[in-house]
């Protein structure tokens, strides 16, 4: 007997039946789903509607979630490696400890999302939503969030949880402790996030606005920080050993008892920023702006060194 391929109308129409199988047996429950006998590979639940539904320890990896609406959807401990998410809804779900690994989130909403601990490690983040999203202590090693927007969200619609009850303004995402190695954060707005003791070493940074986030204790070793906005940056202890800050812009940052070791700064904006404390050892200062710096007296001759720097009005 000779196989044929099926019609497009055919592919279509298998598809749609297998998408309302699977989405059937979701919809009664992660363990249902989970030891069904016949579940399938990978799961079809393209543009399915999950929202709200308690979903913690599903098993989809792999699965087609595109465009697939699960805001508010508990997805805790869930296995999502390798999952496509592209242009998923999931503001206010519950990814904590979820295992994103290789995961497709582009363009994903995932503003006011429970990433804490969760394993973004390989996944492509390209200008997904996270604003004010919590990705404390997540794993995003190698991740691509290039384009990325992590600035606090700004809508007629505020999650009380979301306010700082010092100021009343939205918190920014949260990334303390979250470990981003190798990552690529281009371009990416990062305006106040919380980065404290995050591991953002050898992360492309180039372009990133990072306009006033806490970065203290952050390491930064080999980041890539070329052309990036750090006006306002708390960056004291912090490790930029071998860093690229060219062209970046410190101006009135904190770099106070950071590590700048080898550092390059050629060009950089250090109006009013503060490194007094810092190890500047090896440091390239060629052609950069310091007018109003703070440094030590001990650190002065080691700038007088470096050709083509100016600093008239340099604070000791």
């Amino acid at each position: 007997m000779q196989f044929r391929l099926p019609e497009d109308r055919d592919r279509r129409q298998v598809a749609r039946s297998m998408n309302r199988a699977h989405l059937d047996r979701l919809l009664r429950g992660s363990i249902n789903w989970n030891i069904w006998a016949d579940k399938p590979e990978v799961a079809n639940l393209n543009g399915a509607d999950l929202r709200g539904m308690d979903l913690r320890g599903a098993i989809l990896r792999g699965a087609d979630l595109i465009k697939s609406n699960l805001r508010g959807t508990n997805l805790r401990h869930a296995d999502l490696r390798g999952a496509d998410l592209r242009g998923a809804d999931l503001i206010e779900s519950n990814l904590s400890g979820t295992d994103l690994r290789d995961a497709d989130l582009r363009d994903a909403a995932l503003v006011y999302a429970n990433l804490r601990r969760a394993n973004l490690g390989g996944a492509d983040l390209t200008d997904a939503d996270l604003r004010s999203s919590d990705l404390t202590g997540a794993d995003l090693s190698d991740a691509n969030l290039s384009g990325a927007n992590i600035d606090p969200v700004e809508t007629s619609y505020v999650d009380p949880t979301s306010l700082d009850p010092r100021t009343g303004v939205l918190r920014p995402a949260k990334l303390r402790r979250s470990k981003l190695i190798g990552a690529n954060l281009s371009d990416a707005n990062l305006i106040g996030a919380k980065l404290m003791a995050a591991d953002l070493s050898y992360t492309n940074l180039r372009g990133a606005n990072l306009r006033g986030a806490k970065l203290m204790e952050a390491n930064l070793i080999g980041a890539n920080l070329t052309t990036t906005c750090l006006s306002g940056v708390n960056l004291h202890l912090a490790d930029l050993s071998d860093a690229d800050l060219s062209d970046a812009d410190l101006s009135d940052a904190d770099l106070s008892d950071a590590r700048l070791m080898k550092a390059n700064l050629r060009g950089t904006d250090l109006r009013s920023a503060n490194l007094v404390g810092s190890d500047l050892t090896g440091v390239s200062f060629h052609g950069a702006v310091i007018f109003g710096m703070k440094i030590d007296s001990s650190q002065v001759l080691k700038i007088l060194k470096v050709v083509g720097v100016e600093v008239v009005g340099v604070e000791v």
